[in-house]
């Protein structure tokens, strides 16, 4: 269960972070607001993961490492 979980997370991320790079490249107001909107889900994708891995845990070096990855994650949003 947690490593769907962070599976998840990990392609949300990964596509988030692309629609990002699609966003900055994009030339046209209406395609770079579609890929701010996709990676505005992406995001909630992200951070809806963590919380469910989250409740599959109580071990704190795991609690510990989701941490750090949700302190890197709002430093990088």
């Amino acid at each position: 269960v947690g490593l769907d979980h962070a599976a998840a997370m990990r392609r949300a991320t990964i596509d988030m972070r692309l629609q990002l790079a699609n966003q900055a490249l994009s030339t046209e107001a209406a395609r770079r607001s579609a890929y701010e909107s996709a990676a505005r889900e992406r995001e909630a994708e992200v951070r809806a993961e963590v919380e469910a891995y989250r409740e599959t845990t109580s071990v704190p070096e795991k609690l510990a490492v989701l941490a750090e990855f949700e302190e890197a994650f709002d430093a990088y949003v």
